[in-house]
């Protein structure tokens, strides 16, 4: 008698086990096959917000321009006159630079630049890192290269770089 309850019980277990709908209908819950994991709603929504990372701006500095090509010193030191096109540069003796230019320690940048680093950037942009040169109201990130407005500097473990949303979890 003992045997055949036992039976029983493990016939239930079996068919509940087999029909999902006698789950259902018996409103006993199913367990998880082994290997399988459950992840809750948070996680499935955090996976939902991850997007991928859009890349940096990079935006070379420009070379510095050019020196007068005609100047030579002794010249300069003569006439105290820099070439057509050329105007002196104040504070720093026999250096002539283009006109609406701006006399950088070494070198020139031409009108509508700024002298940064080793080089030049447009007036419409600022320095970034040493490195690069970022447009107005972007932000740099750390080792160069600049995240537009409303994005955010983003870097993986590995060293992979880019910029994500602000408010967003970027892959």
């Amino acid at each position: 008698m003992k045997i055949s309850i036992l039976l029983s019980i493990a016939a239930i277990i079996l068919a509940v086990a087999a029909d999902p709908i006698a789950v259902e209908d018996n409103q006993v819950a199913a367990s998880p096959m082994i290997g399988d994991t459950i992840g809750s709603q948070a996680k499935r929504a955090v996976a939902e917000d991850q997007i991928a990372a859009a890349s940096l701006i990079f935006e070379n500095i420009q070379p510095l321009a050019a020196e007068s090509p005609d100047l030579e010193t002794r010249d300069l030191e003569k006439r105290g006159v820099c070439p057509k096109g050329y105007g002196s540069c104040k504070g720093q003796k026999n250096k002539c630079c283009p006109l609406g230019g701006r006399c950088c320690k070494k070198g020139c940048c031409n009108k509508g630049s700024f002298c940064y680093s080793t080089g030049c950037c447009k007036n419409n942009q600022f320095g970034c890192e040493g490195k690069t040169c970022c447009p107005k109201g972007s932000r740099c990130c750390r080792g160069g290269g600049c995240c537009p407005k409303g994005y955010n500097c983003w870097i993986t473990a590995s060293g992979r770089r880019g910029c994500c949303p602000v408010g967003k979890r970027c892959v």
